[in-house]
């Protein structure tokens, strides 16, 4: 069934043929064999078929589609060991020796599917339910409006300062904790599988977790790996994999946008046949503890890196600044420094356990760096309520409540978001990009609900 009067791009009422006025699409009159037409209903003719999202991966496909509210479906079909029926659109492995790694992989597709369904986070890609159907799965996912960092790098000259690589580092990091504290992995972190929405909002996309399971069952399959952003221990038949394995793929990405440069391969790296560059020799401007963050973050040796996200947070934020919650925009990065440092393969690099040492005292946490922005300030007020819970029982902790309640109340004056109550005495600040500034518990009300 095809719905002739919208566009496959954006789903906008087209009554005529050619380009879309608002999107610009038009739909070319042959198709690959291996992707479904668009205009094709899915599930019950829930879902409407639209155009591919970014390039056909080896094992997937990811198009737009459309159920009252735009959407995209992930498809599952590696073209290594299946491909699909033109006329039935049934996905079926090519031999049956590929029967075997393509069933073990949908079923690991469809793990993965249940999996990120409870995540809920605003930096990593919300799945809204999955199913099976051409005997193969899919899994539908919020549609995310904006770009993925290999285009906003090149809108950008290239690359980007080092504190707007620290803003769309970080908000993944949180989400990725989130991850890790589910025993998930991500396994497959680089600049196409981070988005950048229309509101500057980061988001973590394609996780990577089932093609590797599929490729570790058949060793047939085609290494699905990234060079420059998969570590040592991915390209091994039983590699210690753990958080370790996405940190050193968050600092290769980092390097990248920082740099403009992808890191040298971790297969030519352990052969002696490349080295790495250290970031601040290649970059103006970097810092010191910026550049031993991202420098340990990818050694090869897994036991040399951040063991967790929290260790590589702490190592990348500053003293005295709270975490960005929004992409920073700066001016285009500085010019690379030139010099001999900056292709010459046979410089030394830095030992990992030398730049462990130069580790600078520990920095409050991420997660709490918004309560500790002013934590000089803040140890007076406590000091204050202990004197008076002395003299007054009770009061001490109400005043405590009084003074975060006002400087709540600051806060949205300041950045004029909205608030929001909730049964049990939580309170957020939100921001008009949906972004939590503020998420505080108070239990007193004085204030009726409003919104």
């Amino acid at each position: 069934m095809a719905y002739g009067n919208l566009c496959y791009g954006c789903f906008s009422e087209k009554n005529h043929e050619g380009a879309c006025p608002v999107c610009g699409y038009e739909d070319i009159k042959k198709h690959s064999p291996i992707i479904i037409k668009p205009g094709t209903a899915l599930y019950k003719d829930k879902y409407i078929v639209g155009r591919v999202l970014g390039k056909p991966g080896g094992f997937g496909i990811t198009y737009i589609r459309w159920d009252r509210v735009l959407v995209a479906i992930k498809e599952f079909i590696p073209g290594d060991c299946a491909g699909r029926d033109a006329n039935t659109l049934t996905v079926m492995p090519h031999s049956h020796e590929d029967k075997e790694a393509f069933e073990y992989g949908l079923k690991k597709f469809l793990a993965e599917a249940r999996t990120l369904a409870r995540f809920d986070h605003a930096n990593i890609v919300r799945i809204n339910g999955f199913f099976e159907e051409n005997h193969t799965g899919y899994i539908v996912m919020d549609y995310c409006d904006g770009i993925n960092l290999e285009e906003y790098l090149k809108r950008k000259g290239g690359r980007i300062t080092e504190k707007s690589a620290i803003s769309i580092m970080m908000p993944i990091l949180d989400g990725l904790r989130e991850v890790h504290a589910n025993d998930f992995l991500h396994r497959d972190i680089k600049p196409l599988n981070i988005f950048i929405t229309r509101n500057k909002i980061p988001v973590l996309l394609d996780f990577g977790a089932a093609r590797i399971a599929m490729r570790e069952k058949s060793r047939s399959l085609t290494v699905v790996l990234t060079p420059g952003f998969a570590p040592y221990e991915q390209y091994q038949t039983h590699g210690n994999q753990g958080p370790w394995t996405d940190v050193y793929a968050c600092g290769a990405t980092m390097y990248y946008m920082i740099s403009g440069q992808v890191p040298p391969d971790a297969i030519d790296r352990k052969n002696g046949t490349s080295k790495i560059g250290q970031l601040m020799r290649l970059v103006p401007g970097v810092s010191q503890k910026v550049n031993d963050a991202i420098m340990l973050a990818l050694s090869l040796d897994p036991s040399n890196r951040p063991s967790t996200v929290r260790d590589f947070q702490k190592l990348l934020a500053s003293n005295n600044e709270s975490p960005p919650r929004r992409i920073i925009d700066e001016d285009k990065a500085p010019p690379l420094r030139n010099n001999r440092y900056a292709r010459n393969k046979n410089h030394q690099e830095i030992p990992s356990a030398a730049l462990a040492q130069r580790r600078e005292k520990p920095v409050p946490t991420v997660e709490n760096a918004d309560n500790t922005a002013d934590s000089t300030q803040k140890i007076k007020h406590i000091e204050t309520a202990v004197f008076l819970s002395l003299l007054f029982p009770g009061i001490g902790h109400f005043y405590l409540e009084l003074y975060y309640m006002a400087t709540i109340l600051v806060s949205i004056a300041l950045a004029s978001p909205s608030l929001i109550y909730q049964e049990g005495g939580r309170f957020f600040i939100i921001s008009n990009g949906g972004v939590v500034l503020v998420d505080f518990r108070c239990n007193f009300n004085p204030y009726k609900p409003f919104q």
